[in-house]
């Protein structure tokens, strides 16, 4: 995914509608019944679920989310400075859109943890590391 680097609407681009991009574009080639999606996810995602409105949180946690509330969703928040919680969430929930249109696929979200690239490499996160309080696995050990 990306963090940083970039615009919100990037971030956004990239995280969530890239990876709506390439489910829409390979669904159809997926073996019907055997089929699996996996879509990268952050611990970031749930973070931003814990410390967002009730009326996000209700949208992103809902089981019966549409893409349509998603995506309105993120035109609404994307001004708010998280773009990459948000896109993180979101693509949660678009996980959960996804196992609900295409029942006979196996839909699957998941966070590798905290993988040790520029991305986490800031001062705070170098202490938490030095003091043992966090343990980071290698791109490799992530993967």
């Amino acid at each position: 995914g990306l963090a940083h680097g970039g615009s919100g609407a990037t971030v956004l681009s990239t995280n969530l509608y890239g990876i709506k991009r390439v489910c829409e574009a390979f669904i159809p080639l997926l073996h019907p019944s055997f089929g699996r999606i996996v879509n990268v996810g952050s611990g970031v995602g749930p973070s931003y679920i814990a410390k967002a409105d009730e009326e996000t949180r209700s949208i992103l946690t809902n089981k019966n989310v549409t893409w349509e509330q998603i995506h309105s969703l993120c035109e609404e928040k994307l001004a708010g400075g998280d773009a990459y919680g948000l896109s993180k969430a979101c693509a949660h929930a678009y996980t959960m859109v996804l196992a609900r249109e295409h029942p006979q696929l196996t839909s699957s979200a998941c966070s590798p943890g905290f993988v040790a690239t520029a991305m986490t490499a800031f001062p705070g996160m170098c202490l938490l590391k030095l003091l043992g309080c966090v343990k980071m696995k290698t791109p490799e050990e992530g993967t």
